[in-house]
């Protein structure tokens, strides 16, 4: 059986990578993501960091994957 590896907890200032669901659905909808983006900054205290295809509908799984 695999064993799970324990990550530390975050902690205020730390940087949480943002990325997409395959439909890139950020781009129809950014409010939403820009609330969820705006509630990690003011109620845990991260740094949000989008990849750069988060809010672009229909890019390729190769573009996805570069980052």
């Amino acid at each position: 059986m695999k064993s799970f590896l324990q990550l530390p907890k975050l902690s205020p200032g730390d940087q949480v990578a943002i990325i997409s669901p395959s439909s890139g659905l950020p781009g129809l909808f950014p409010w939403v993501q820009d609330l969820g983006l705006e509630r990690l900054k003011s109620m845990f205290n991260l740094v949000p960091v989008e990849y750069p295809t988060t809010r672009q509908m229909g890019s390729s799984l190769k573009d996805r994957a570069r980052y």
